[in-house]
């Protein structure tokens, strides 16, 4: 056995120990590893779908596994097969020290984001406020139920700048992940190198604040960060799941400060909007599908990322099983 493939076996049984096993089997299980240094990891999805979903939401857990059995923090790559040169789903870009300055997804551009009546105008405000870095709307506070396109926008804010403007300094960032790179900051005396580094930047895209709740210390630390950003003038682009008023458990300075600028809601998209984002993914990997599926999955949710993962749960099923759907 390889040392690659040994060390491969080793992160997924970590991985599949932490996940449900349905989801293991469907996400991972497909998954070949292409590189494996401790400074770099490449590994090969199936088709687009699964890769930019694995990057969505298992990053950090595969990010965590790497640490628990290598000891090191290797940056991931993901690509997937039948790309043209090697198809990179989820570039780092550069970094400072321990901390990408980078975090985007390539594929949520405006171009690929569906507008319509229940997002028109978090669309327009934020292609605005990509195009302009002068614009008054900061900060820009979007929220809206889980699913609905928060993330996308923030993404495509921040490709769309990183494009057209090579100089600019863009960090794309969960809750999550914030708490996360702090609490090593903390453990290893890094604080100071941890806020440098969100200092320098041009463009601060903050997802899902509302998990900032109890956290205390990185309440804190973002109230520290988006003063000094402020002050200068930088972009800060925030979404929640909740307006600021009624988010729970976050300190009330954090509050009126993320209220100060212009707040948006993405609504519920109805049956047609949701044809129509199918239809695009699936142009986007040329793939083709029945009318009728479509509408029974438009049907099923109201919830963007579970239609979308149910439809790459059965072209996934469809391509192993050589069949139409």
């Amino acid at each position: 056995m390889s040392k690659k493939k040994d060390i491969w076996d080793k992160i997924s049984a970590d991985l599949r120990s932490k996940l449900p096993s349905s989801e293991f089997e469907i996400w991972f299980r497909p998954l070949a590893v292409e590189k494996l240094d401790p400074d770099l990891v490449i590994l090969r999805a199936p088709n687009k779908f699964v890769g930019n979903w694995i990057i969505e939401k298992y990053l950090t857990e595969i990010k965590k596994a790497f640490s628990r059995i290598t000891k090191h923090s290797p940056s991931i790559y993901l690509t997937y097969e039948g790309s043209s040169r090697t198809g990179v789903a989820f570039p780092q870009g550069t970094s400072t020290g321990d901390y990408p300055i980078q975090r985007l997804n390539p594929s949520l551009t405006f171009e690929s984001f569906v507008a319509g009546k229940c997002n028109e105008f978090a669309y327009s405000s934020a292609l605005s406020i990509a195009k302009d870095r002068l614009n008054p709307y900061n900060p820009f506070y979007i929220y809206s139920s889980p699913g609905l396109g928060k993330t996308h926008l923030l993404n495509a804010i921040g490709n769309y700048r990183a494009a057209t403007d090579p100089h600019c300094l863009v960090k794309y960032v969960s809750a999550d992940t914030f708490t996360s790179d702090l609490t090593y900051a903390i453990r290893s005396d890094s604080v100071n190198e941890f806020r440098a580094e969100y200092g320098t930047l041009d463009l601060f895209l903050f997802d899902d604040m509302h998990l900032l709740e109890f956290r205390e210390k990185s309440q804190e630390e973002f109230l520290v960060i988006f003063d000094k950003l402020h002050k200068n003038q930088k972009q800060i682009v925030i979404t929640a799941t909740e307006p600021p008023q009624n988010l729970k458990n976050i300190d009330r300075r954090l509050k009126s400060r993320v209220s100060g600028g212009l707040i948006s809601e993405l609504l519920v998209p109805d049956t047609g909007m949701r044809i129509e984002i199918l239809k695009r993914r699936l142009q986007e990997d040329h793939i083709n599908m029945a009318d009728d599926v479509l509408f029974f999955l438009a049907n099923y949710s109201s919830d963007i990322k579970t239609l979308v993962k149910n439809l790459i749960k059965i072209t996934n099923y469809a391509s192993v099983s050589d069949s139409n759907v």
